[in-house]
């Protein structure tokens, strides 16, 4: 006579799978940089002078975190002033404020993040020299700030320190806000340029400003990027493609001559995103690739010397993929100094793609790069800011079938993974 025994398992027991926290967006500011954890903490570094790190506290050569919340999606770094988006839709900004870029706030200088208007849709932002812009979830583009050139899009020169709509559509997917100049995408992939035009960065094939979104060519593109003076892209061919001012070799066209027409950097068509910044360019292809261009004073070309580039030189890192607008790798705009003739902003921060930690390279006269101290360095320096804290990404409970059961039984997990 054989027994049977019958085996009946209730587990209620609860457990966290923990992963190591990542960074998933950079932006980089003059000589400042922000970057936005995976846990939607936001932290900073570099120069504090005009409020642009949002601490209330002087600048600091590591990063530190912004506030304790953990709410923050987006974040963008104009030349002095620094916007975001949290959690609930809603608009924040602080820094320099004297034309607007920030809001109404009759203040020149915003030490702390102050919410700009009261809706509760917006989803994308984007900030330049002096002025700014976001995108609602409708597809509404919106621009406030300095306005002297038309960059702002709404027909006159008039500063405006509210958000104002650019024209009716509601079919805009991106921008790029260079130094007084404005790039923006349609869904459609159409592009779209205004504001200054003096070394032909609008790519009309003029030298006129616009105040209005003027469309550039028939192709279609998958991104854009304006610079200082100058303005590049990516078209949906995977080809690359350059235009405006060109002294320091920024268009990578191997001169440096200026171009008012998008003029196709190389015959490759495998690129998958530029990104431009005050006088220079890193591009990244497909295959996670990266090259770099134009000026390399401070080494923000990342490739081991301070050799100015005319065209495309390998860089000895990687850079994790876009998404969602979460951008990875970010170079400062910009500016000059009085006279015209010292370019600041010199400096590159990017999200390793095998490890996901902090990278810089270049100026780092007030801590730009997030070292620790105030050395330059000509190649990428990673490990920036790196923590062991773990984060809780879910809790389960673990699931035994068949139960009751009798003989093999088996327990089964369910995992999550994230970045």
């Amino acid at each position: 006579m054989r027994t049977i025994y019958a085996l009946s398992l209730i587990l209620t027991l609860t457990f966290s799978v923990k992963s190591q926290t990542t960074w998933k967006m950079v932006s980089a500011g003059t000589e400042y940089g922000f970057a936005l954890r995976s846990d939607s903490t936001l932290w900073c570094w570099g120069f504090n002078g005009n409020g642009q790190l949002g601490t209330g506290n002087p600048g600091t050569q590591a990063p530190v975190q912004l506030g304790t919340e953990h709410n923050w999606i987006k974040v963008a770094c104009g030349a002095f002033h620094t916007l975001a988006i949290k959690s609930d839709g809603t608009l924040w900004g602080w820094g320099l404020n004297s034309v607007g870029q920030i809001s109404s706030n009759q203040l020149n200088q915003v030490d702390t993040p102050v919410q700009i208007g009261t809706d509760q849709d917006w989803v994308s932002i984007y900030a330049g020299l002096a002025h700014s812009a976001a995108i609602k979830s409708n597809g509404t583009l919106w621009m406030w700030g300095y306005n002297d050139y038309g960059q702002l899009g709404i027909g006159n020169t008039n500063v405006t320190s509210v958000p104002t709509q650019v024209g009716t559509d509601i079919d805009w997917q991106s921008a790029s806000l260079g130094g007084a100049h404005t790039l923006a995408l349609k869904t459609t992939g159409q592009l779209f340029a205004w504001g200054f035009n003096f070394a032909g960065q609008l790519g009309n094939n003029t030298q006129v400003d616009a105040s209005s979104p003027t469309q550039i060519g028939s192709a279609t593109w998958k991104n854009v990027s304006s610079g200082y003076l100058f303005s590049c892209g990516v078209q949906t061919d995977g080809t690359a493609w350059s235009w405006g001012y060109n002294g320091n070799g920024q268009l990578g066209l191997g001169d440096v001559q200026p171009r008012s027409l998008p003029t196709q950097i190389g015959n490759g068509d495998t690129w998958d995103r530029i990104v431009a910044g005050s006088g220079f360019s890193y591009g990244v292809t497909l295959d996670n690739q990266t090259w770099s261009w134009g000026y390399n004073g401070q080494g923000e070309l990342g490739i081991g010397t301070q050799q100015q580039q005319t065209s495309p030189s390998p860089v000895a890192n990687f850079f994790a993929p876009e998404s969602n607008g979460f951008s990875t790798l970010a170079l400062s705009v910009g500016a000059t100094d009085a006279s015209g003739s010292t370019l600041y902003g010199e400096h590159v921060i990017g999200i390793n793609v095998d490890t996901y930690s902090l990278c810089a390279s270049g100026a780092n006269y007030q801590g730009q790069l997030g070292l620790g101290s105030t050395t330059a360095s000509l190649s990428f320096q990673c490990g920036i800011g790196d923590l062991s804290a773990l984060e809780t990404i879910v809790s389960t409970l673990v699931n035994v079938s068949p139960n009751p059961a009798s003989g093999e039984i088996h327990v089964e997990v369910e995992t999550a993974n994230t970045i």
